[in-house]
């Protein structure tokens, strides 16, 4: 038998069995940290939806036709690109690591290109004259989209902390 493998520190040395426990411990740390940051993360998406919802009625009750020029449909379409590409490599990136905070943010991501699509969609058919209550219209149908996305993300969340996740039933 080889003797246990003993890495030094400051005040001494940590056996192999040190180190074991040591890097268990951190992995349910940084399970429970992940966890609470996806929790705040679905809560984040439910605030925003909230207040899409709350601005959306208002707007239904006293419409107010948007001002914009040609920088604000660049901006959007430059940030849809931008997006675009930052949720499918957070995505990818999520599923090749099995990082679950990864995931969540690429569907945080996935919920802002949905705002900026809607608010495109909105002004472009405003230009051409749509009527003043496609906006709260639109930001209806964006509250939708968000609140999915935090709800998938909370219930995902709940599924890592009883273990649904972390077997596929297939396999048992």
């Amino acid at each position: 038998l080889s003797p246990p493998m003993m890495v030094s520190y400051s005040e001494g040395y940590y056996t192999t069995a040190e180190l074991t426990k040591a890097g268990w411990l951190c992995s349910i740390v940084y399970v429970l940290v992940e966890v609470l940051v996806l929790f705040f993360i679905g809560g984040m998406l439910l605030v925003l939806t909230i207040n899409i919802v709350i601005q959306a009625i208002g707007k239904i009750l006293e419409p107010v036709v948007p001002q914009f020029g040609f920088d604000a449909i660049a901006a959007l379409v430059a940030t849809l690109i931008i997006n675009c590409i930052v949720s499918v490599y957070e995505y990818r990136q999520g599923k090749r690591l099995n990082s679950y905070i990864l995931i969540a943010d690429s569907l945080h991501t996935r919920s802002d290109i949905y705002v900026s699509l809607g608010v495109l969609l909105t002004l472009l058919g405003i230009k051409w004259g749509a009527p003043a209550w496609i906006d709260p219209l639109a930001s209806l149908v964006v509250a939708g989209f968000i609140a999915h996305a935090a709800v998938e993300i909370i219930k995902s969340t709940s599924d890592i902390l009883v273990d649904r996740a972390a077997v596929d039933l297939a396999l048992i």
